[in-house]
Protein backbone atom coordinates (compact mmCIF):
# COMPACT_ATOMS: atom_id res chain seq x y z
CA UNK A 1 0.00 0.00 0.00
CA UNK A 2 2.71 2.31 0.90
CA UNK A 3 4.52 1.60 -2.52
CA UNK A 4 1.89 2.88 -4.67
CA UNK A 5 0.90 5.47 -2.45
CA UNK A 6 4.65 6.42 -3.05
CA UNK A 7 4.57 6.18 -6.89
CA UNK A 8 1.23 8.20 -7.18
CA UNK A 9 3.14 10.97 -5.09
CA UNK A 10 5.98 10.34 -7.60
CA UNK A 11 3.77 10.58 -10.62
CA UNK A 12 1.93 13.52 -9.36
CA UNK A 13 5.17 15.84 -8.42
CA UNK A 14 6.24 14.63 -12.44
CA UNK A 15 3.12 15.43 -13.88
CA UNK A 16 3.40 19.15 -12.76
CA UNK A 17 7.10 19.58 -13.79
CA UNK A 18 5.43 18.18 -17.55
CA UNK A 19 2.65 20.85 -16.80
CA UNK A 20 5.16 23.89 -16.15
CA UNK A 21 7.57 22.48 -19.04
CA UNK A 22 4.12 22.45 -21.59
CA UNK A 23 2.81 26.20 -20.32
CA UNK A 24 6.44 27.65 -20.66
CA UNK A 25 6.71 26.17 -23.99
CA UNK A 26 3.19 26.78 -25.35
CA UNK A 27 3.83 30.87 -24.62
CA UNK A 28 7.15 31.07 -27.03
CA UNK A 29 5.06 31.34 -30.36
CA UNK A 30 3.67 34.57 -28.82
CA UNK A 31 6.55 35.81 -26.84
CA UNK A 32 7.72 39.28 -26.98
CA UNK A 33 11.03 40.62 -24.92
CA UNK A 34 10.30 41.99 -21.43
CA UNK A 35 12.55 44.28 -19.38
CA UNK A 36 15.66 44.20 -19.48
CA UNK A 37 15.83 41.58 -22.27
CA UNK A 38 15.02 44.69 -24.64
CA UNK A 39 18.75 46.28 -23.67
CA UNK A 40 20.91 43.36 -23.02
CA UNK A 41 19.66 40.93 -25.80
CA UNK A 42 17.38 42.56 -28.41
CA UNK A 43 19.22 45.93 -28.63
CA UNK A 44 22.52 44.45 -27.70
CA UNK A 45 25.29 47.01 -29.06
CA UNK A 46 27.77 44.64 -30.02
CA UNK A 47 26.19 40.82 -30.07
CA UNK A 48 28.65 38.55 -30.77
CA UNK A 49 31.39 40.38 -28.81
CA UNK A 50 32.11 37.62 -26.21
CA UNK A 51 35.46 39.45 -25.02
CA UNK A 52 33.38 42.81 -24.78
CA UNK A 53 31.54 40.83 -22.33
CA UNK A 54 34.40 40.26 -20.16
CA UNK A 55 36.30 43.61 -20.58
CA UNK A 56 33.26 45.96 -19.47
CA UNK A 57 30.51 46.00 -17.02
CA UNK A 58 27.37 44.49 -18.20
CA UNK A 59 25.44 47.19 -19.22
CA UNK A 60 28.00 48.69 -21.08
CA UNK A 61 28.75 45.75 -22.96
CA UNK A 62 25.08 46.11 -24.49
CA UNK A 63 25.51 49.85 -25.04
CA UNK A 64 24.59 51.53 -22.20
CA UNK A 65 26.19 53.52 -18.86
CA UNK A 66 29.23 51.95 -17.03
CA UNK A 67 27.37 50.49 -14.36
CA UNK A 68 28.25 48.03 -11.11
CA UNK A 69 26.68 44.87 -12.36
CA UNK A 70 29.16 42.13 -14.17
CA UNK A 71 27.77 38.76 -15.56
CA UNK A 72 30.22 37.68 -17.79
CA UNK A 73 30.03 34.18 -17.80
CA UNK A 74 25.94 34.02 -18.30
CA UNK A 75 26.24 36.81 -21.05
CA UNK A 76 29.03 35.09 -22.63
CA UNK A 77 26.54 32.31 -22.44
CA UNK A 78 24.05 34.17 -24.20
CA UNK A 79 25.84 35.58 -26.79
CA UNK A 80 27.57 31.95 -27.90
CA UNK A 81 23.96 30.77 -27.95
CA UNK A 82 22.04 33.71 -30.26
CA UNK A 83 25.13 32.90 -32.66
CA UNK A 84 24.48 29.05 -32.86
CA UNK A 85 20.38 29.33 -32.65
CA UNK A 86 20.03 33.12 -33.23
CA UNK A 87 19.18 36.03 -31.07
CA UNK A 88 15.30 35.70 -30.88
CA UNK A 89 12.94 35.42 -27.85
CA UNK A 90 12.68 32.10 -28.66
CA UNK A 91 15.90 30.96 -28.57
CA UNK A 92 17.25 32.76 -25.23
CA UNK A 93 13.82 31.55 -23.58
CA UNK A 94 14.95 28.27 -24.76
CA UNK A 95 18.16 28.63 -23.20
CA UNK A 96 16.91 29.69 -19.61
CA UNK A 97 14.51 26.70 -19.71
CA UNK A 98 17.41 24.23 -20.72
CA UNK A 99 19.19 25.31 -17.60
CA UNK A 100 16.70 25.30 -15.42
CA UNK A 101 16.18 21.98 -16.35
CA UNK A 102 19.47 21.25 -15.95
CA UNK A 103 19.74 22.72 -12.37
CA UNK A 104 16.65 20.08 -10.90
CA UNK A 105 18.57 17.31 -12.90
CA UNK A 106 21.85 18.52 -10.44
CA UNK A 107 19.17 18.47 -7.68
CA UNK A 108 19.08 14.97 -7.82
CA UNK A 109 22.50 14.22 -8.65
CA UNK A 110 23.40 16.17 -5.48
CA UNK A 111 20.89 14.22 -3.21
CA UNK A 112 22.46 11.01 -4.64
CA UNK A 113 25.72 12.17 -3.47
CA UNK A 114 24.39 13.11 -0.04
CA UNK A 115 23.13 9.14 0.45
CA UNK A 116 19.30 10.27 -0.74
CA UNK A 117 17.92 7.18 -2.81
CA UNK A 118 16.94 7.95 -6.09
CA UNK A 119 12.43 8.61 -5.26
CA UNK A 120 13.35 11.15 -2.93
CA UNK A 121 16.25 12.83 -5.14
CA UNK A 122 14.19 13.00 -8.17
CA UNK A 123 11.06 14.12 -5.90
CA UNK A 124 13.52 17.33 -4.50
CA UNK A 125 14.54 17.76 -8.22
CA UNK A 126 11.02 18.46 -8.98
CA UNK A 127 10.17 20.67 -6.13
CA UNK A 128 12.82 23.04 -7.91
CA UNK A 129 11.60 22.25 -11.29
CA UNK A 130 7.63 23.41 -10.45
CA UNK A 131 8.33 25.34 -7.31
CA UNK A 132 6.36 28.85 -7.68
CA UNK A 133 9.70 30.58 -7.23
CA UNK A 134 10.70 28.95 -10.43
CA UNK A 135 9.21 30.65 -13.55
CA UNK A 136 10.24 33.94 -13.03
CA UNK A 137 13.88 32.67 -13.71
CA UNK A 138 13.21 30.11 -15.68
CA UNK A 139 10.97 32.33 -18.22
CA UNK A 140 12.91 35.33 -18.25
CA UNK A 141 15.97 35.02 -20.83
CA UNK A 142 17.64 37.61 -18.35
CA UNK A 143 17.81 36.03 -15.57
CA UNK A 144 20.10 33.38 -16.95
CA UNK A 145 22.69 34.58 -14.54
CA UNK A 146 20.68 32.79 -11.57
CA UNK A 147 19.99 29.34 -13.25
CA UNK A 148 23.34 29.13 -14.54
CA UNK A 149 25.05 30.32 -10.97
CA UNK A 150 22.73 27.88 -9.54
CA UNK A 151 24.09 25.17 -11.92
CA UNK A 152 27.42 25.93 -10.90
CA UNK A 153 27.43 26.23 -7.46
CA UNK A 154 25.44 23.06 -7.53
CA UNK A 155 28.39 21.38 -9.33
CA UNK A 156 30.94 23.01 -6.32
CA UNK A 157 28.18 21.19 -3.77
CA UNK A 158 28.80 17.87 -5.29
CA UNK A 159 32.51 18.49 -5.46
CA UNK A 160 32.76 19.16 -1.84
CA UNK A 161 31.56 15.74 -1.11
CA UNK A 162 34.11 14.18 -3.19
CA UNK A 163 36.37 11.25 -1.59
CA UNK A 164 39.86 13.53 -2.27
CA UNK A 165 40.51 16.45 -0.90
CA UNK A 166 42.15 17.94 -3.81
CA UNK A 167 38.67 17.29 -6.37
CA UNK A 168 37.03 18.84 -3.39
CA UNK A 169 39.19 22.41 -3.57
CA UNK A 170 39.49 22.64 -7.18
CA UNK A 171 35.84 22.04 -7.63
CA UNK A 172 35.17 24.72 -5.15
CA UNK A 173 37.83 27.13 -6.58
CA UNK A 174 35.89 26.02 -10.33
CA UNK A 175 32.48 26.50 -8.92
CA UNK A 176 32.88 29.75 -6.29
CA UNK A 177 34.61 31.71 -9.82
CA UNK A 178 31.52 30.76 -12.23
CA UNK A 179 29.39 31.65 -9.73
CA UNK A 180 30.68 35.03 -9.35
CA UNK A 181 31.59 35.55 -12.87
CA UNK A 182 27.42 35.26 -13.22
CA UNK A 183 26.50 37.43 -10.53
CA UNK A 184 28.68 38.70 -7.34
CA UNK A 185 25.68 37.49 -5.00
CA UNK A 186 26.90 34.07 -5.52
CA UNK A 187 29.35 35.57 -2.64
CA UNK A 188 27.25 33.28 -0.31
CA UNK A 189 28.36 30.35 -1.87
CA UNK A 190 31.90 29.88 -0.14
CA UNK A 191 30.53 29.75 3.10
CA UNK A 192 28.43 26.85 1.84
CA UNK A 193 30.43 24.94 0.36
CA UNK A 194 32.79 25.33 3.59
CA UNK A 195 29.74 23.83 5.65
CA UNK A 196 28.82 21.43 3.02
CA UNK A 197 32.57 19.96 3.41
CA UNK A 198 31.99 20.27 7.49
CA UNK A 199 28.88 18.17 7.05
CA UNK A 200 31.21 15.76 5.06
CA UNK A 201 33.38 15.13 8.29
CA UNK A 202 36.26 16.46 7.16
CA UNK A 203 37.83 19.56 8.61
CA UNK A 204 40.99 19.20 6.51
CA UNK A 205 38.55 18.94 3.24
CA UNK A 206 36.78 22.14 4.28
CA UNK A 207 40.23 24.11 5.04
CA UNK A 208 41.02 23.25 1.48
CA UNK A 209 37.42 24.60 0.44
CA UNK A 210 38.05 27.33 2.21
CA UNK A 211 41.31 28.30 1.07
CA UNK A 212 39.98 27.18 -2.77
CA UNK A 213 36.93 30.09 -1.91
CA UNK A 214 39.27 32.76 -1.16
CA UNK A 215 41.57 32.08 -3.71
CA UNK A 216 38.36 32.63 -6.16
CA UNK A 217 36.96 35.48 -4.38
CA UNK A 218 40.61 36.96 -4.31
CA UNK A 219 40.73 36.52 -8.38
CA UNK A 220 37.65 37.37 -9.04
CA UNK A 221 37.64 41.07 -6.95
CA UNK A 222 40.03 42.77 -9.17
CA UNK A 223 39.05 42.40 -12.04
CA UNK A 224 35.09 43.19 -10.93
CA UNK A 225 36.48 46.21 -9.20
CA UNK A 226 38.48 47.32 -12.53
CA UNK A 227 35.59 46.43 -15.29
CA UNK A 228 32.69 48.28 -12.88
CA UNK A 229 32.20 51.70 -11.77
CA UNK A 230 31.70 50.74 -7.90
CA UNK A 231 35.44 48.69 -6.98
CA UNK A 232 35.86 49.27 -3.18
CA UNK A 233 33.32 51.51 -3.06
CA UNK A 234 30.20 49.26 -3.18
CA UNK A 235 29.91 47.95 -0.12
CA UNK A 236 30.19 51.69 1.28
CA UNK A 237 27.34 52.80 -1.11
CA UNK A 238 24.63 49.73 -0.58
CA UNK A 239 26.08 50.29 3.36
CA UNK A 240 24.59 54.12 3.59
CA UNK A 241 21.56 53.85 1.94
CA UNK A 242 20.27 51.16 4.23
CA UNK A 243 19.47 50.52 8.29
CA UNK A 244 20.12 47.51 10.58
CA UNK A 245 16.16 46.90 10.60
CA UNK A 246 15.53 47.68 7.10
CA UNK A 247 18.30 44.65 6.28
CA UNK A 248 17.01 42.18 8.88
CA UNK A 249 13.15 42.52 7.74
CA UNK A 250 14.38 42.25 4.11
CA UNK A 251 16.36 39.41 5.16
CA UNK A 252 13.11 37.67 6.90
CA UNK A 253 10.95 38.11 4.40
CA UNK A 254 13.00 35.77 2.10
CA UNK A 255 13.61 33.64 4.54
CA UNK A 256 10.00 33.33 4.83
CA UNK A 257 9.14 32.65 1.01
CA UNK A 258 10.64 28.53 1.46
CA UNK A 259 7.41 28.03 3.15
CA UNK A 260 5.00 31.08 2.52
CA UNK A 261 4.58 32.70 -0.74
CA UNK A 262 3.00 36.36 -0.31
CA UNK A 263 0.30 37.02 -2.52
CA UNK A 264 2.06 40.25 -3.78
CA UNK A 265 3.42 41.28 -6.67
CA UNK A 266 6.75 38.54 -7.06
CA UNK A 267 8.76 40.73 -9.90
CA UNK A 268 8.76 44.60 -8.68
CA UNK A 269 6.67 44.94 -5.33
CA UNK A 270 8.22 47.81 -3.09
CA UNK A 271 9.24 46.65 -0.33
CA UNK A 272 7.90 47.37 2.87
CA UNK A 273 9.53 47.00 5.91
CA UNK A 274 6.96 48.10 8.30
CA UNK A 275 5.37 44.49 6.77
CA UNK A 276 4.63 42.30 9.80
CA UNK A 277 3.57 39.05 8.66
CA UNK A 278 7.33 38.71 6.83
CA UNK A 279 8.92 38.90 9.44
CA UNK A 280 6.72 37.07 11.72
CA UNK A 281 6.54 33.88 8.98
CA UNK A 282 10.42 34.39 8.34
CA UNK A 283 10.96 33.91 12.15
CA UNK A 284 8.82 31.36 12.36
CA UNK A 285 10.81 29.26 9.37
CA UNK A 286 14.31 29.94 11.23
CA UNK A 287 12.90 28.62 14.71
CA UNK A 288 11.32 25.76 12.98
CA UNK A 289 14.68 25.19 11.63
CA UNK A 290 16.31 25.18 14.81
CA UNK A 291 13.64 23.07 16.82
CA UNK A 292 14.35 20.40 13.68
CA UNK A 293 17.79 20.54 14.76
CA UNK A 294 17.27 19.88 18.06
CA UNK A 295 14.90 17.18 17.43
CA UNK A 296 17.40 15.28 15.28
CA UNK A 297 16.07 15.77 11.91
CA UNK A 298 19.43 17.44 10.83
CA UNK A 299 19.07 17.39 7.13
CA UNK A 300 15.70 19.25 7.04
CA UNK A 301 17.37 21.83 9.77
CA UNK A 302 20.13 22.09 7.34
CA UNK A 303 17.80 22.27 4.47
CA UNK A 304 16.24 25.67 6.18
CA UNK A 305 19.69 27.16 7.43
CA UNK A 306 21.50 26.71 3.81
CA UNK A 307 17.72 28.94 2.50
CA UNK A 308 18.49 31.34 4.89
CA UNK A 309 22.56 31.82 4.15
CA UNK A 310 22.15 32.19 0.65
CA UNK A 311 18.88 34.53 0.68
CA UNK A 312 21.30 36.76 2.99
CA UNK A 313 23.14 38.89 -0.11
CA UNK A 314 19.61 39.66 -1.49
CA UNK A 315 18.22 40.61 1.87
CA UNK A 316 21.12 42.36 3.39
CA UNK A 317 22.10 44.53 0.37
CA UNK A 318 20.13 44.04 -2.58
CA UNK A 319 16.68 44.62 -1.07
CA UNK A 320 17.21 47.59 1.26
CA UNK A 321 19.07 49.43 -1.48
CA UNK A 322 16.63 49.17 -4.03
CA UNK A 323 13.54 48.92 -2.42
CA UNK A 324 12.23 45.65 -4.60
CA UNK A 325 11.30 42.28 -3.81
CA UNK A 326 11.45 39.64 -6.53
CA UNK A 327 11.26 35.78 -6.51
CA UNK A 328 14.20 35.42 -8.57
CA UNK A 329 16.44 36.41 -5.49
CA UNK A 330 15.12 33.05 -3.75
CA UNK A 331 16.27 30.35 -6.96
CA UNK A 332 19.70 29.59 -5.99
CA UNK A 333 18.58 29.13 -2.33
CA UNK A 334 16.35 26.59 -3.25
CA UNK A 335 18.32 24.97 -5.81
CA UNK A 336 20.93 24.26 -2.83
CA UNK A 337 18.49 23.90 -0.19
CA UNK A 338 16.58 20.78 -2.16
CA UNK A 339 19.32 18.22 -1.75
CA UNK A 340 19.62 18.52 1.74
CA UNK A 341 15.47 18.35 1.90
CA UNK A 342 15.99 15.38 -0.34
CA UNK A 343 18.33 13.63 2.72
CA UNK A 344 15.87 14.48 5.30
CA UNK A 345 12.81 12.72 3.31
CA UNK A 346 15.26 9.72 2.51
CA UNK A 347 16.02 9.41 6.66
CA UNK A 348 12.56 10.04 7.86
CA UNK A 349 11.01 6.66 9.51
CA UNK A 350 8.25 6.54 7.25
CA UNK A 351 9.50 8.65 3.77
CA UNK A 352 6.44 7.84 2.10
CA UNK A 353 4.43 10.67 4.74
CA UNK A 354 7.32 13.28 3.47
CA UNK A 355 6.81 12.40 -0.29
CA UNK A 356 3.19 13.22 -0.03
CA UNK A 357 3.44 16.24 1.69
CA UNK A 358 5.78 17.19 -1.28
CA UNK A 359 3.95 15.86 -3.60
CA UNK A 360 0.98 17.73 -2.67
CA UNK A 361 2.34 21.02 -1.88
CA UNK A 362 3.16 21.07 -5.77
CA UNK A 363 -0.19 19.79 -6.50
CA UNK A 364 -1.69 22.57 -4.65
CA UNK A 365 0.82 25.41 -5.89
CA UNK A 366 0.35 24.13 -9.81
CA UNK A 367 -1.97 26.66 -10.64
CA UNK A 368 0.09 29.68 -9.13
CA UNK A 369 3.40 28.22 -11.08
CA UNK A 370 1.38 27.67 -14.16
CA UNK A 371 -0.13 30.94 -14.06
CA UNK A 372 3.09 32.80 -13.70
CA UNK A 373 4.38 31.18 -16.25
CA UNK A 374 2.05 32.15 -18.73
CA UNK A 375 2.52 36.32 -17.35
CA UNK A 376 5.83 35.87 -18.51
CA UNK A 377 4.89 36.04 -21.98
CA UNK A 378 5.36 39.59 -22.77
CA UNK A 379 5.07 42.81 -20.96
CA UNK A 380 1.93 43.85 -20.37
CA UNK A 381 0.51 40.26 -19.59
CA UNK A 382 2.94 40.62 -16.61
CA UNK A 383 2.46 43.53 -15.68
CA UNK A 384 -1.50 42.83 -15.98
CA UNK A 385 -0.50 40.34 -13.28
CA UNK A 386 1.63 42.36 -11.23
CA UNK A 387 -1.02 45.06 -10.98
CA UNK A 388 -3.94 42.41 -10.00
CA UNK A 389 -2.33 41.58 -6.71
CA UNK A 390 -0.63 45.06 -6.07
CA UNK A 391 -2.64 47.92 -7.61
CA UNK A 392 -1.49 50.21 -5.28
CA UNK A 393 2.50 49.83 -5.87
CA UNK A 394 3.97 52.71 -7.70
CA UNK A 395 6.49 51.05 -9.44
CA UNK A 396 4.00 48.19 -10.59
CA UNK A 397 1.62 50.63 -11.67
CA UNK A 398 3.91 52.93 -13.35
CA UNK A 399 5.14 50.14 -15.63
CA UNK A 400 1.59 48.65 -15.60
CA UNK A 401 0.32 51.52 -17.51
CA UNK A 402 3.57 51.91 -19.61
CA UNK A 403 3.50 48.53 -21.05
CA UNK A 404 -0.70 49.37 -22.01
CA UNK A 405 0.43 52.87 -23.65
CA UNK A 406 -2.29 54.49 -21.07
CA UNK A 407 -1.58 57.06 -18.77
CA UNK A 408 0.32 56.64 -15.94
CA UNK A 409 -1.58 57.61 -12.42
CA UNK A 410 -0.24 60.89 -10.94
CA UNK A 411 0.51 59.96 -7.51
CA UNK A 412 2.00 56.71 -8.48
CA UNK A 413 4.06 58.23 -11.33
CA UNK A 414 5.11 60.60 -8.08
CA UNK A 415 6.01 58.00 -5.85
CA UNK A 416 8.44 56.30 -8.47
CA UNK A 417 9.89 59.48 -9.03
CA UNK A 418 10.50 60.60 -6.16
CA UNK A 419 12.50 57.23 -5.56
CA UNK A 420 14.39 57.51 -8.52
CA UNK A 421 15.94 60.84 -7.08
CA UNK A 422 16.41 59.13 -4.00
CA UNK A 423 18.37 56.78 -5.48
CA UNK A 424 22.71 57.24 -4.81
CA UNK A 425 23.83 57.47 -8.26
CA UNK A 426 26.75 55.15 -7.45
CA UNK A 427 23.93 52.67 -6.49
CA UNK A 428 23.23 51.56 -9.74
CA UNK A 429 20.89 47.98 -9.73
CA UNK A 430 17.73 49.80 -10.53
CA UNK A 431 18.45 51.34 -14.12
CA UNK A 432 17.55 54.62 -13.32
CA UNK A 433 17.42 56.13 -16.56
CA UNK A 434 15.58 53.53 -18.75
CA UNK A 435 13.04 54.21 -15.91
CA UNK A 436 12.97 57.85 -16.54
CA UNK A 437 13.00 57.59 -20.52
CA UNK A 438 9.44 55.14 -19.40
CA UNK A 439 8.42 57.84 -17.32
CA UNK A 440 8.67 60.49 -20.18
CA UNK A 441 7.12 58.10 -22.45
CA UNK A 442 4.07 57.52 -20.44
CA UNK A 443 3.69 61.76 -19.51
CA UNK A 444 3.99 61.91 -22.89
CA UNK A 445 0.82 59.48 -24.03
CA UNK A 446 -0.73 61.29 -20.92
CA UNK A 447 -0.73 64.80 -22.45
CA UNK A 448 1.31 66.03 -19.83
CA UNK A 449 3.74 67.31 -21.92
CA UNK A 450 5.85 69.50 -19.12
CA UNK A 451 6.31 66.34 -17.43
CA UNK A 452 7.61 64.31 -20.14
CA UNK A 453 9.92 67.70 -21.02
CA UNK A 454 11.42 67.58 -17.17
CA UNK A 455 12.25 63.94 -17.26
CA UNK A 456 13.59 63.95 -20.54
CA UNK A 457 16.14 66.35 -19.87
CA UNK A 458 17.11 64.40 -16.86
CA UNK A 459 18.70 61.97 -19.40
CA UNK A 460 20.59 64.47 -21.38
CA UNK A 461 23.56 62.64 -19.98
CA UNK A 462 23.11 59.47 -20.77
CA UNK A 463 24.20 58.19 -23.88
CA UNK A 464 21.90 55.46 -24.41
CA UNK A 465 19.19 56.85 -23.82
CA UNK A 466 19.94 60.33 -25.25
CA UNK A 467 18.35 59.89 -28.98
CA UNK A 468 14.91 58.43 -27.32
CA UNK A 469 15.30 61.45 -24.99
CA UNK A 470 15.75 64.18 -27.53
CA UNK A 471 12.73 63.00 -29.70
CA UNK A 472 10.58 63.03 -26.82
CA UNK A 473 12.25 66.32 -25.37
CA UNK A 474 11.56 67.93 -28.83
CA UNK A 475 8.15 66.90 -29.52
CA UNK A 476 7.04 67.73 -26.01
CA UNK A 477 8.36 71.30 -26.94
CA UNK A 478 6.50 71.46 -30.17
CA UNK A 479 3.27 70.27 -28.02
CA UNK A 480 4.23 73.35 -25.68
CA UNK A 481 4.48 75.70 -28.37
CA UNK A 482 0.84 74.92 -30.14
CA UNK A 483 -0.70 74.47 -27.30
CA UNK A 484 0.21 78.40 -26.22
CA UNK A 485 -0.13 79.46 -29.53
CA UNK A 486 -3.89 78.02 -29.12
CA UNK A 487 -4.20 79.89 -25.67
CA UNK A 488 -3.12 83.24 -27.19
CA UNK A 489 -5.44 82.56 -30.21
CA UNK A 490 -8.05 82.04 -27.54
CA UNK A 491 -7.49 85.10 -25.42
CA UNK A 492 -7.16 87.35 -28.37
CA UNK A 493 -10.34 86.06 -29.69
CA UNK A 494 -12.20 86.72 -26.48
Amino acid sequence: MNERIRFAAAVTAAGVVVAFVAVTVSTWPHANWVQDDVRGLADHAHPGDIAGEWTHSTYEAAGGPRGWVWMPLATSAQQVWGGWFGRSVVAFRALSLLLHLAAAMLVAVVARALGAGARPAWLAAAFVAAHPIAPDSACWPSDASDVLGACALLLGFRAALAPARATAGLGAFVALSAGLFCKPTMVAGLPFLVLVALWAGDRRRAGSVALAGLGAMGAWWPLYSAVTTQGSREGAALGAFAGIAERGAAWLHLCSWLLWLPHTAEQGAVFDPAGVAGCVIGAGVLILGAALFIAGQRAFAAAIGTFALLVGPAGLLVVPATGILAFRYAYVPLALAAPLLALGLHRLQRAWTGEVVLAMFLLASAPRTLLRAHAWVDEPTLWQAEHDVAPADPYVTTLWAVSRGSSVDQQARMAWAGALDGMPPSVRIVDVDASRLELAKADFRAGDWPAALAEADALHGDRKHAAAAACIAADALDRLRRHDEANTRATDCR
